[in-house]
């Protein structure tokens, strides 16, 4: 990103390679969803929340 940024003299432009690595991320976060959110619930009930 520095390297990027430096070349453009622009932080925004510097950023730009990031989007598709937040993209992924937030993919592999909705993946991952259906097998923790189980697993969150059996905690939750175990420790009593409501």
């Amino acid at each position: 990103m520095g390297a990027v940024s430096e070349a453009a003299d622009s932080l925004t432009v510097g950023m730009v390679p990031l989007l598709p690595l937040l993209v992924m991320g937030g993919v592999l976060a909705l993946c991952a969803y259906p097998f923790v959110a189980p697993d969150a619930q059996r905690v939750l009930d175990a420790a009593g929340a409501p």
